[in-house]
């Protein structure tokens, strides 16, 4: 099921512990996380709602006495994370954060504070408000209010792709805005930021961090300026610890699982609650939703894939020659760079089939799709793209193991995935009206 059942933990590894020992965790229904007895001696329980949000974190020690919440959490009516409490790097201390969300369902605006008690009695008179601005995925930018002062730009990112910020012009809370390019390990975490005279910036804070993003003991390295660019590039509110912004879902680093349940269910594998297959050393999920069988970092969802330009004018392409000769033709679909699509070589058919082993060869490890075409399709007054899905579609779906298979036919655009109950969603008829929609809006 991809639970992580048995951490072996080194000392200094937790906030407040310096205990060497093993973490043992069990789980209940979908997958949850129920209770892990650590080697703190301390035993974490996990409550959650019945639409499998959770809720909060109570400890007890050993001995059954009770050691109070670790983190709260409460959600909007769609889901949306609202408010959460969680222990920040110094013992004693929480962040407290609410989250409110634009009509598209991304998050415009973040409202933090800090205190000792276990929970805020309302909104803060002060605190820091982040108003975020995004193009496209990424925030372009933050402005920042501190209680009832001036508004200020805090953060202006210069982006290489999804989660992938190289470069800004950021401030501190006692310091001016500096020009600062970040250093990232190969999941994208921020290790350090350099000035441009090659020295680095003392101001930033940042963490050492394990596989999972989860803190390596309590010491920060930095000061008072962050970047927001915390685990794997992805929006991180408050820079000693607290939860991770992945547009869909909020990712917990220190028990390596997403607080609430997969939005497409499912389709991104039985555990509705592991991040990136419980594999973040080779793969990320920054949408919250990439299928469990993604093969790279970054993998793009099977939707992004459909609605790809690269695909979309190689499958023109092939059906155009396809129609002439009648012969069908396929490509494989490979990860590019930042979430893109690559197209392969183009492999040549006969009437009606691809042969896979014959006409083209058994997909590559590294595939993540193909693209092919249907140029006789022609059942029915308004057929169904692709109709019954053909021998080498289930061929490729389902014994390689290929997540999305693309179609091109006279007159249409499709999807289809080895998860059946996605490849029913992606051949109804209200899908088939968007993916149209899309196409025939393209330029």
């Amino acid at each position: 099921m991809g639970n992580r059942q048995f951490e072996l933990r080194s000392s200094g590894f937790e906030t407040g512990c310096a205990q060497n020992g093993p973490d043992t965790s069990s789980f209940g229904p979908d997958n949850q996380l129920v209770r892990t007895f650590n080697s703190c001696l301390a035993q974490n329980h996990y409550w959650y709602d019945n639409a499998g949000n959770r809720l909060v974190q109570l400890d007890t020690s050993t001995g059954g006495s009770y050691l109070g919440p670790q983190s709260v959490q409460s959600y909007t009516a769609k889901g949306q994370l609202f408010f959460s409490l969680s222990p920040t790097g110094s013992v004693g201390t929480y962040d407290y954060n609410w989250h409110w969300y634009d009509a598209t369902g991304q998050r415009m605006l973040t409202w933090r504070t800090t205190g000792f008690n276990w929970a805020p009695d309302s909104l803060p008179a002060g605190g820091i408000r982040t108003y975020y601005v995004y193009d496209g995925n990424d925030v372009a930018l933050s402005i920042h209010r501190t209680g009832l002062g001036a508004f200020a730009v805090r953060a202006r990112y210069l982006v290489g792709g999804v989660d992938n910020a190289v470069a800004g012009r950021f401030a501190g809370e006692f310091t001016g805005p500096k020009n600062l390019a970040l250093i990232n390990d190969r999941q994208g975490t921020t290790l350090a930021a350099m000035r441009g005279d090659g020295t680095q910036e003392d101001n930033v804070t940042y963490f050492s961090k394990d596989p999972f993003g989860g803190l390596i003991g309590a010491t920060n390295q930095g000061g008072s300026m962050n970047t927001e660019t915390g685990y794997a590039g992805a929006s991180t509110p408050n820079a000693s610890g607290g939860f991770i912004y992945l547009r869909n879902r909020w990712y917990d680093p220190k028990t390596g699982r997403f607080l609430t349940q997969d939005p497409i269910g499912l389709a991104g594998g039985v555990n509705l609650y592991s991040y990136a297959g419980n594999d973040p050393v080779n793969y990320s999920d920054p949408f919250g939703l990439s299928p469990l069988d993604c093969r790279k970092v970054r993998c793009p969802t099977i939707q992004q894939i459909a609605m790809s330009t690269a695909v979309y004018n190689a499958g023109m392409s092939m059906l155009g020659a396809s129609q002439r000769d009648r012969r069908e033709r396929m490509a494989y679909l490979f990860n590019g760079p930042n979430g893109t699509v690559r197209v392969g070589q183009t492999y040549v058919g006969e009437v009606g089939r691809v042969r896979i082993g014959t006409d083209a060869p058994a997909p590559p490890d590294d595939a993540i799709g193909s693209v092919h075409t249907h140029p006789d399709e022609t059942k029915g007054p308004d057929p169904i793209p692709g109709g019954t899905p053909s021998g080498d579609d289930l061929d490729l779906s389902a014994k390689y193991n290929i997540h999305g298979v693309v179609e091109t036919v006279p007159s249409r655009y499709f999807i289809r995935s080895n998860n059946q109950s996605l490849a029913k969603q992606a051949r109804s008829k209200k899908d088939q009206k968007r993916l149209r929609k899309a196409l025939e809006e393209r330029p």
